[in-house]
């Protein structure tokens, strides 16, 4: 059976009959829900065929939710690598898939709204969060890092409980380190 996952914020009727005109035609091979969602394990298969995103555009935590399920495969309507630059979660994700070593990771959504949003957004939100899990997953020592923004001072005191969207990466245990710089040159014909 197939099933597709529909993705949304404050949306009050749509989302609903949209789920319940799938199961209606679906004809025992097809199944919509709502989307589920709490902390996400870095490159984990996602349980939906399809992902139909109607928020993720304003939620940062979405957006990297719905960019790693496109990496076991969902598709996902409303592209979200529209906006792929700056997160680090993906791209962990993604380098994982791609057999480079990379620290265990979960991505946490924030504790407030983002700005223009409500709890109505966040109505996908798995509460609580499964705290021990996630720390069992990643393991100690970890380091609770911001996902999308990096700070121009150096490291930054930050609360768990503001609006930047957090990553939980374990400590890598490397036997060598290489950081990769790309340099690009623009050239005028």
């Amino acid at each position: 059976m197939k099933l597709i996952g529909v993705l949304f914020g404050e949306e009050q009727t749509f989302p609903a009959a949209l789920v319940e005109h799938i199961n209606a035609c679906g004809g025992g091979e097809i199944r919509a829900e709502s989307v589920q969602v709490g902390a996400v394990k870095m490159a984990e298969w996602s349980r939906y065929d399809v992902i139909l995103d109607r928020i993720s555009h304003d939620i940062p935590f979405f957006r990297s939710v719905v960019q790693n399920a496109m990496l076991s495969g969902t598709r996902v309507v409303n592209n979200p690598l529209r906006t792929i630059d700056g997160d680090k979660f993906f791209s962990y994700a993604l380098a994982q898939r791609m057999a480079i070593p990379v620290p265990r990771t979960i991505v946490f959504p924030t504790k407030t709204h983002p700005p223009g949003t409500s709890s109505a957004s966040m109505r996908n939100l798995v509460y609580p969060i499964d705290w021990r899990a996630a720390f069992d997953y990643v393991g100690f020592p970890a380091y609770l890092k911001p996902n999308w923004k990096i700070s121009r001072n150096g490291p930054a005191r930050f609360r768990v409980n503001g609006p930047t969207l957090h990553g939980l990466p374990a400590e890598p245990r490397f036997e060598s380190f290489t950081r990769p710089f790309s340099l690009m040159q623009v050239f005028e014909l």
